[in-house]
Protein backbone atom coordinates (compact mmCIF):
# COMPACT_ATOMS: atom_id res chain seq x y z
CA UNK A 1 0.00 0.00 0.00
CA UNK A 2 1.13 3.56 -0.66
CA UNK A 3 0.05 6.93 -1.07
CA UNK A 4 1.62 8.29 -4.41
CA UNK A 5 0.80 11.62 -6.69
CA UNK A 6 0.07 12.13 -9.87
CA UNK A 7 0.34 15.24 -12.12
CA UNK A 8 2.05 17.53 -9.46
CA UNK A 9 1.84 21.21 -10.39
CA UNK A 10 4.27 23.25 -7.64
CA UNK A 11 5.87 26.16 -7.59
CA UNK A 12 7.91 27.81 -4.32
CA UNK A 13 6.71 31.35 -3.59
CA UNK A 14 9.79 33.44 -3.02
CA UNK A 15 8.74 34.94 1.43
CA UNK A 16 6.17 32.18 1.62
CA UNK A 17 6.45 29.25 3.91
CA UNK A 18 5.61 26.71 2.09
CA UNK A 19 5.24 25.42 -1.82
CA UNK A 20 2.33 25.85 -3.94
CA UNK A 21 1.01 23.06 -5.53
CA UNK A 22 -1.64 21.04 -6.95
CA UNK A 23 -2.00 17.28 -7.73
CA UNK A 24 -3.90 14.07 -7.83
CA UNK A 25 -3.78 11.70 -5.40
CA UNK A 26 -3.67 7.75 -5.68
CA UNK A 27 -4.14 5.28 -3.68
CA UNK A 28 -2.62 1.81 -4.48
CA UNK A 29 -2.35 3.04 -8.02
CA UNK A 30 -6.05 4.08 -7.87
CA UNK A 31 -7.20 7.65 -8.26
CA UNK A 32 -9.17 8.82 -4.68
CA UNK A 33 -8.83 12.66 -5.13
CA UNK A 34 -6.81 15.54 -5.55
CA UNK A 35 -4.67 17.73 -3.11
CA UNK A 36 -3.62 21.29 -3.01
CA UNK A 37 -1.73 24.00 -1.31
CA UNK A 38 -1.79 27.61 -1.82
CA UNK A 39 1.60 28.46 -0.73
CA UNK A 40 0.90 31.03 2.11
CA UNK A 41 2.01 29.17 5.00
CA UNK A 42 -0.82 26.48 5.89
CA UNK A 43 -1.37 22.70 5.32
CA UNK A 44 -2.35 21.34 1.83
CA UNK A 45 -6.49 20.47 1.47
CA UNK A 46 -7.10 16.84 0.41
CA UNK A 47 -10.87 16.48 -1.47
CA UNK A 48 -11.62 12.90 -2.28
CA UNK A 49 -12.95 12.08 -5.44
CA UNK A 50 -16.99 11.49 -6.00
CA UNK A 51 -17.81 8.16 -6.03
CA UNK A 52 -14.98 6.44 -4.32
CA UNK A 53 -15.84 4.41 -1.24
CA UNK A 54 -15.62 6.04 1.87
CA UNK A 55 -13.92 2.67 3.51
CA UNK A 56 -10.93 3.53 0.56
CA UNK A 57 -10.45 7.08 2.16
CA UNK A 58 -10.19 5.57 5.70
CA UNK A 59 -7.86 2.86 4.54
CA UNK A 60 -5.76 5.99 2.77
CA UNK A 61 -6.03 7.58 5.78
CA UNK A 62 -4.91 4.88 8.11
CA UNK A 63 -1.63 4.56 5.97
CA UNK A 64 -0.77 8.14 5.81
CA UNK A 65 -0.88 7.88 9.94
CA UNK A 66 0.89 4.77 9.89
CA UNK A 67 4.14 6.69 8.29
CA UNK A 68 6.38 8.27 10.41
CA UNK A 69 8.92 11.80 9.76
CA UNK A 70 12.63 10.50 8.94
CA UNK A 71 15.58 12.10 8.96
CA UNK A 72 18.18 12.16 6.11
CA UNK A 73 19.65 8.71 6.65
CA UNK A 74 16.44 7.32 7.32
CA UNK A 75 16.11 7.05 11.10
CA UNK A 76 12.74 8.12 12.09
CA UNK A 77 12.49 11.82 13.74
CA UNK A 78 11.38 12.08 17.77
CA UNK A 79 9.79 14.43 19.69
CA UNK A 80 9.88 13.75 23.48
CA UNK A 81 10.62 10.52 22.66
CA UNK A 82 7.68 9.62 20.59
CA UNK A 83 8.36 9.36 16.73
CA UNK A 84 6.08 11.62 15.07
CA UNK A 85 3.57 10.70 12.15
CA UNK A 86 1.45 12.01 9.50
CA UNK A 87 -2.45 13.08 10.62
CA UNK A 88 -4.18 12.69 7.50
CA UNK A 89 -3.47 12.58 4.00
CA UNK A 90 -2.70 16.30 3.28
CA UNK A 91 0.03 16.11 5.85
CA UNK A 92 1.64 13.51 3.73
CA UNK A 93 0.74 15.03 0.23
CA UNK A 94 2.59 18.20 1.69
CA UNK A 95 5.75 16.20 2.55
CA UNK A 96 5.58 14.49 -0.80
CA UNK A 97 5.32 17.25 -2.45
CA UNK A 98 7.94 18.71 -0.59
CA UNK A 99 10.50 16.07 -0.32
CA UNK A 100 9.86 15.74 -4.61
CA UNK A 101 10.96 19.47 -4.97
CA UNK A 102 13.98 19.11 -2.66
CA UNK A 103 14.76 16.15 -4.79
CA UNK A 104 14.64 18.01 -7.79
CA UNK A 105 16.80 21.03 -6.62
CA UNK A 106 19.25 18.60 -4.98
CA UNK A 107 19.83 17.26 -8.68
CA UNK A 108 19.75 20.85 -10.43
CA UNK A 109 22.22 22.21 -8.26
CA UNK A 110 24.31 18.76 -8.99
CA UNK A 111 24.23 18.95 -12.82
CA UNK A 112 24.71 23.12 -12.65
CA UNK A 113 27.96 22.35 -9.96
CA UNK A 114 29.42 19.53 -12.45
CA UNK A 115 29.20 21.91 -15.54
CA UNK A 116 30.83 24.23 -13.69
CA UNK A 117 33.84 22.84 -11.99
Amino acid sequence: MSITLKKLKSVSIPGQGTLAYDTDVLFDGKHIGRCSNRGDGGMGCFWAEKGVDQKIIDKATEWAKAQVFTDTDGTPILNHGKTMSFDYIDDYCDFLVEDTQNKKAEVSWTKRNLKNK
